[in-house]
């Protein structure tokens, strides 16, 4: 916002499908050559970021505007588009920049103001702390499913959030695994209507956004009186080993680092916020100081919760369905992680799906 008077600016990256440049430029840095990518995707950011790399700039004109007009279902694209090729191209592209050239990309972000929100642990995120670094919790692996291990974590309440847009058989399917894979924690749901679980606290008909569910979480943790408290969501099915760990410190949240999406296969996830745990009065205190000044459950925007953070795992996944329902219908995944068809625990993707969709 600074810079809204300058009508030629600098910008880090551009839209695909409307750029132009000299030919001179185009012919010395080669662009648009098949190594690596496929007929799909990624050229935005293959031309800007080599172009800021070898000295160029990338520039946006503030004072012009176009339509661009999303195909989609109703007007269709004209032309094949593989989910595979896209894959590739994605992680062909992460792998250049983010590994490859590492330094650059971070000297890149570095160069231009942070968006509003933008996390101050980004770096983290994107550069995950290596395995050494994460406590694994892994109990007995090999233990029959219908028989999860019995609670052995911290004295935690399991807040559940549900906005009440799944579909109704999915979603008590959702709850009947979380209660039997929780090991017997106090459980608190908050939800826009009353449903049966745990002690449930029904917020009414607000919006459908990320500030309510932050309001709704903050409710929860208000309600419980444990120490502790670990996040469950009306979208994700947890294995016993998430609720079977103590944090070590109360001055941070600990994020589960083993996440998949399943969609036609299991699909690495990075971060989210619907598979962590922390200190319950810290957490409190942590959304209150990002919601600070903003009453109501009107949709706002609200800076990141938190700022440290801890992890934890096993080789047990959380699974984050993508559905139609839910707020994001299409969750972020690991562009450069191959996807799986079977997982430890949940077993094959179809059959996890059919069983919790469709049984």
């Amino acid at each position: 916002l600074k810079n809204w008077d300058i009508p030629i600016d600098d910008t880090i990256q551009f839209q695909g499908s409307c750029w132009f440049m000299t030919k001179r430029w185009f012919k010395k840095m080669g662009f648009m050559q098949v190594e690596g990518y496929t007929g799909w995707g990624q050229e935005a950011e293959e031309i800007s970021m080599t172009t800021w790399k070898n000295g160029g700039r990338v520039v946006t004109n503030k004072n012009t505007w176009y339509a661009h007009l999303h195909k989609g279902p109703v007007h269709g694209r004209m032309y094949h588009l593989s989910r595979e090729e896209n894959r590739r191209s994605y992680a062909y592209s992460y792998n250049k920049w983010l590994v490859e050239n590492k330094d650059f990309f971070i000297s890149i972000i570095e160069k231009f103001p942070l968006m509003p929100g933008w996390p101050a642990n980004w770096k983290e995120r994107l550069w995950p702390k290596t395995k050494d670094t994460i406590i694994n919790i892994n109990m007995n692996t090999n233990a029959p499913k219908t028989k999860p291990a019995r609670h052995g974590g911290a004295d935690a309440t399991v807040i559940y959030v549900t906005s009440n847009l799944e579909k109704l058989k999915f979603e008590n399917r959702v709850k009947k695994e979380l209660e039997k894979n929780s090991g017997g924690l106090p459980i608190i749901s908050v939800s826009r209507r009353p449903i049966k679980l745990g002690k449930n606290i029904s917020v009414g008909e607000v919006p459908v956004c990320d500030s309510t569910t932050l309001r709704q979480i903050l409710k929860g943790l208000e309600a419980a009186k444990t120490d502790w408290a670990i996040i469950a969501k009306d979208d994700y099915t947890y294995p016993p080993e998430y609720f079977s760990f103590t944090p070590p410190t109360k001055d941070r949240v600990y994020r589960y680092e083993n996440v998949w999406v399943l969609g036609d296969k299991y699909w690495q996830k990075g971060f989210t916020e619907y598979a962590q745990m922390a200190d319950r009065k810290f957490w409190i205190a942590q959304i209150k100081k990002a919601l600070d000044g903003k009453e109501g459950w009107e949709e706002t925007t609200f800076s990141p919760v938190f700022t440290e953070q801890g992890a934890w795992t096993s080789d047990n996944p959380v699974i984050n369905f993508r559905t139609t329902s839910s707020l994001r219908r299409f969750p972020s995944i690991r562009r450069n992680v191959r996807p799986k068809r079977n997982l430890p625990y949940w077993g094959p993707a179809a059959e996890l799906r059919a069983r919790m969709e469709h049984a």
